[in-house]
């Protein structure tokens, strides 16, 4: 997924999916490295409909130069994530069997983090998510009161990639979009079709782009 409109990070006018970094966009990065697990048959990459077009005719060049070796389909983002997340599933073939959602803003996922998630569904779970324990102190608060404070044990700061069985996650959106849920996750939308959703630990390398400081840093360090 890359059609996030990335308002908190831009480099002079560009969105963090699509910054440079060791001579190819953020999001190529993570191609790469779901292309080095033998299950995977093919990338769809989401792009915003402004920038569709320049980014096919860059990544023929990516994969020219690189050699993916996989198939890959391109299209456009919609209004929120869920949207861009649909209009992904809605041009994969009936014959896949299981489907992995990963941000372009989390660009230094690791390879293992990727085949965890691959083992994970392949033992026959409807879905699975990576992340990390919560440390800060988490509050409930409702009308400008604190009700209590949540435990920390049972809590965790939520990561992607996420892996489904495919039809169930298209079938979850399907019911998503006539019912008019708002998710910030896949995950979600499965959680509330009441199905099961399984957890694997992720890592704090895996973090989330979201300011400038943080894309900075996380380069100086690679």
């Amino acid at each position: 997924l890359a059609a996030g409109s990335s308002n908190r990070l831009k480099q002079e006018g560009v969105k963090k999916q699509f910054v440079f970094f060791n001579g190819a966009p953020l999001y190529w990065s993570s191609a790469i490295k779901f292309s080095q697990n033998e299950k995977i048959s093919g990338l769809v990459f989401v792009f915003p409909s402004k920038c569709k077009e320049t980014e096919k005719d860059r990544l023929k060049a990516l994969i020219k130069e690189y050699k993916l070796n996989l198939p890959y389909k391109v299209v456009e983002g919609g209004r929120l994530r869920q949207d861009s997340v649909y209009n992904a599933l809605k041009v994969l073939s009936n014959s896949c069997s299981h489907v992995i959602v990963h941000d372009a803003a989390r660009p230094f996922v690791s390879i293992d983090c990727i085949n965890q998630v691959v083992r994970k569904l392949e033992e026959g779970v409807v879905g699975v998510i990576v992340g990390i324990p919560v440390t800060d102190t988490i509050k409930y608060v409702k009308s400008g009161k604190v009700e209590k404070t949540l435990s920390r044990e049972s809590l965790i700061n939520v990561q992607t990639p996420q892996g489904f069985i495919f039809r169930d996650l298209l079938d979850g959106h399907n019911r998503a979009l006539k019912e008019s849920w708002t998710v910030t996750d896949d995950a979600s939308i499965i959680e509330m079709c009441e199905k099961p959703v399984h957890f694997i630990p992720g890592s704090v390398n895996n973090i989330k782009i979201t300011y400038k400081e943080d894309l900075d840093s996380l380069i100086d360090k690679n």
